[in-house]
């Protein structure tokens, strides 16, 4: 691991930016950075194009780097990771305790690179995302710190949710909601230990507030989106009506899963069996355990990420019924291809309803079918929603960097 921070040169960073992983690719150290802000960045992997072909191809390695940064401003630990990937993967650990050891490590290596920094080069505020969070956020105000805690899905009330539609549904929940003794307690104490909390929607804030999470530390942040520079002059056109020869393309782009409504865009399309409309699923695996698709379900599997966009522009409307999500950046995905979306209330606040997409008025089969019916005999209001005014100004990287910054402009610091 390079000692960045620690180099005379370097200045002292106003924020440092702890990141396991390429969240959102590097967003919030590039906000921030895109301001001028003064931020460095420790990770666990962060592979320049150049270091060697014989890596290039590893999807571990894919994604993670970023021309945003010089070498001076991310301290990694790149080769140590790559070692202990291999070695659990000869283990093969229980996933959750795989993912605590995962966080466990990263976490020493993060205060491992902060006590270089000498008390004269001390940053502003450091920044960690939940559940890798607890000893970098402890460390920090003991270094007298301001400390921002993002918190990357809705918390212990999203798995009740989810769980609760298992038992519905009649069959186990995947093991993702089942953490072992002591998960929710250590996620509880990174919100104690943070300063200002940032959720990326107002549902997010919605849940932890009703786990007693204080209120006044809980800032809405939305995720940061780029759209591809070709869709900027994408132009959809809707027929003047739907036939059985030119159907309505309804897309699902996602984890097929519970949490996701998957098992209820498939029931919704039972019941449109016979009408003008056909579904499509891009998504890999699902918990669904026994799978059956009707005649008008195309389940297209695992897609490289660069082909997602030849789907959004071949669809019609994109439907997303999540029962939780911290934001849904497919929404955001969709709309820069002048695609509207269907979607819940349970994810970021994307969709006006009525103007560039439907928000459902409940998340079931029935609400999206009735959804559905309606725009298949109107296809002139998809026209309209399709050329809606753009909304992704308020999601570039200079809106969430300005959201950042808000957020911590109070000096006070709030009590544990």
């Amino acid at each position: 691991m390079r000692d960045l921070l620690a180099t005379p040169d370097s200045g002292g960073a106003s924020w440092i930016c702890c990141q396991h992983g390429a969240r959102e690719h590097y967003a919030v150290p590039r906000a921030l950075k895109r301001l001028g802000v003064d931020v460095r960045m420790i990770t666990d992997l962060w592979w320049r194009p150049s270091k060697g072909s014989r890596f290039r191809l590893s999807p571990t390695l894919q994604g993670r780097f970023h021309p945003d940064f010089s070498a001076g401003e991310v301290m990694d630990f790149s080769y140590r990771s790559i070692v202990r990937r291999l070695v659990q993967r000869l283990r093969r650990p229980e996933w959750y305790r795989e993912q605590e050891e995962i966080n466990e490590a990263f976490q020493r290596h993060c205060l491992s690179a902060l006590k270089k920094i000498p008390d004269d080069a001390s940053p502003r505020v450091v920044f960690a995302y939940s559940y890798a969070a607890s000893e970098i956020l402890s460390y920090a105000r003991e270094r007298g710190w301001k400390t921002v805690l993002g918190q990357i899905d809705p918390g212990p009330l999203e798995s009740r949710i989810v769980i609760r539609e298992y038992e519905r549904l009649g069959f186990p929940p995947s093991r993702f909601y089942l953490p072992p003794d002591g998960y929710w307690d250590r996620w509880r104490s990174e919100t104690e230990l943070a300063d200002h909390i940032a959720v990326n929607s107002e549902w997010s804030a919605a849940c932890l507030k009703e786990e007693h999470v204080a209120a006044e530390k809980i800032h809405v942040v939305p995720c940061a989106y780029e759209a591809a520079p070709q869709a900027a002059s994408f132009k959809r056109i809707y027929p003047d009506a739907f036939s059985n020869d030119r159907p309505m393309k309804v897309l699902f782009l996602g984890q097929p899963v519970v949490r996701k409504g998957i098992h209820l865009v498939i029931e919704a399309a039972e019941k449109m069996l016979g009408l003008p409309v056909r579904f499509t699923i891009v998504g890999g695996n699902t918990d669904l355990p026994d799978l059956r698709l009707p005649d008008n379900v195309e389940w297209v599997g695992q897609i490289p990420r660069q082909e997602t966009a030849n789907h959004y522009r071949s669809a019609d409307v994109f439907l997303l019924p999540t029962l939780s999500d911290g934001f849904a950046l497919t929404q955001l995905e969709a709309l820069s291809w002048k695609l509207p979306v269907i979607v819940s209330r349970h994810c970021g606040e994307v969709i006006t309803n009525g103007v560039n997409g439907i928000l459902l008025g409940a998340v079931s089969a029935d609400a999206i079918r009735s959804t559905l019916s309606d725009l298949l005999s109107t296809p002139d209001a998809l026209q309209r929603m399709s050329d809606a005014p753009d909304v992704l100004g308020g999601f570039g990287l200079e809106a969430v960097g300005r959201r950042l910054l808000d957020l911590t402009r109070s000096p006070q610091r709030l009590p544990r």
